[in-house]
């Protein structure tokens, strides 16, 4: 199966499945390395904590969401690596994703804290700016590891790879979030009914399996995006496999 192509909605939702369920334990193990010890911490940091009224509880949500969102935003970069090798034929390795996504970590670090901050303040004014900003800079991902652009230049990149295609792009991405969100759902959900028929009601042990259940889903939405990203360039540049190659460094 051919992943660099130009994707349909169906298409794309059906590759990033195939390529999930077919590499679940790479792409399973490369979110829950740095994504579960945060999910334990965070559990922990909140069971001990005492708001004392609803602002606390508000601003703990949200504190809570940031951290797990910029978690799971670096979590998406040795995915990218691992779609990479896939679509050359190479089996993943959790090690090699972590190693090679990593290399430059001072310009992937310092584009996702630009990426995050632009988007943040969009979503701040209003909700619509940060849509747009998001959708944007949706393929910086790919862009930084694999076109080795950090920076401005990065996020300018990602805007012109969509130019033309921003609310098809956007479309897919929001499908693909709720997608994950109700796969996540239902499983968190089973546990917890699971748990209570077997009388399973101690948090330290329920909270971290329902953490787990919730990483299973997550790499779906990032693999649609690194689809998108080749779909992108296969329409506009002609990519395939000879310059992903090349992009990988291999």
């Amino acid at each position: 199966m051919s992943y660099l192509q130009a994707y349909k909605l169906s298409s794309v939702i059906k590759s990033a499945f195939v390529m999930a369920l077919r590499n679940f334990q790479t792409f399973f193990f490369i979110y829950a390395i740095p994504i579960l010890p945060i999910h334990i911490i965070v559990l922990f940091v909140v069971s001990l904590a005492e708001p004392s009224g609803p602002e606390d509880v508000v601003i703990t949500s949200a504190i809570v969401a940031i951290i797990v969102s910029i978690v799971t935003a670096f979590a998406s970069f040795p995915v990218t690596v691992a779609v990479s090798e896939i679509c050359l034929g190479i089996q993943p390795s959790v090690f090699r994703c972590y190693r090679r996504a990593f290399s430059h970590p001072g310009r992937l670090i310092g584009t996702m804290l630009l990426y995050s901050l632009i988007v943040v303040l969009g979503f701040i004014a209003l909700l619509v700016p940060g849509l747009i900003l998001s959708t944007w800079y949706a393929f910086i991902g790919p862009v930084v590891v694999l076109e080795a652009i950090g920076g401005l230049k990065a996020l300018r990149r990602s805007r012109e790879l969509g130019r033309g295609y921003y609310f098809r792009n956007f479309g897919i991405m929001l499908l693909m979030a709720v997608i994950v969100a109700v796969i996540s759902f239902t499983l968190t959900q089973t546990l917890e009914v699971s748990a209570s028929i077997v009388r399973l009601g101690e948090a330290v042990l329920l909270q971290p399996l329902t953490s787990l259940l919730s990483i299973v889903p997550a790499p779906l939405g990032v693999i649609g995006v690194v689809l998108l990203y080749y779909d992108m360039r296969v329409r506009k540049e002609g990519y395939g496999t000879t310059q992903l190659a090349e992009d990988i460094r291999f």
